[in-house]
This record gives C-alpha cells, structure tokens and sequence, in this order.
C-alpha cells in the first residue's frame, strides 16, 4: 500500500519508506526502524522530528544521514537530555 501523506504547515513532507525491523529476546524487544526522505522540492524543509515511545523504552542509538554527511545523535539518560 501507499504510505501516509504528512502535512507541516500545508506541505507534503517526503517520505519516501519505513522498514521495521524487530528481534526479540525474552521480554526485550530491539527494534530498528528506518525511514527514508526525499526533498524534490527546490524550497528547504525545516521539521521536529518526534518518535511517540512507551513510557519503559529507550533509545540507544540514532543517525541521520543527509546527503553525504552523517549525524550521530548523543543519547543520553533522561534526566541530562532534559
């Protein structure tokens, strides 16, 4: 099927694709997911990006990757990244 559009300010945001990817182990769930945009327009897009997450999950690790350069997010405990 078609992924959903999402709309910012009246404007089609870009997605391209999301792949889910999940082991689990025991109770512990890893799960990866990847999401792909594609800005065709000739006017920058500026967005927040929010992940809703369960209250007793975290994140370990995310990069972004914009055109050549990479951006290694630093994760922190949740009282520092406050």
């Amino acid at each position: 099927g078609e992924l959903p559009q999402l709309l910012a300010a009246g404007v089609v945001l870009p997605l391209r694709n999301t792949d889910v990817r999940a082991h689990l182990r025991g109770a512990v769930a890893e799960v990866v997911v990847t999401q792909r945009f594609v800005n065709d327009n000739a006017a920058t897009l500026d967005a927040v990006y929010t992940f809703p997450l369960p209250e007793n999950s975290a994140v370990t690790d995310m990069r972004m990757i914009v055109g050549a350069r990479v951006i290694e997010a630093e994760i922190r405990e949740r009282g520092q990244a406050q």
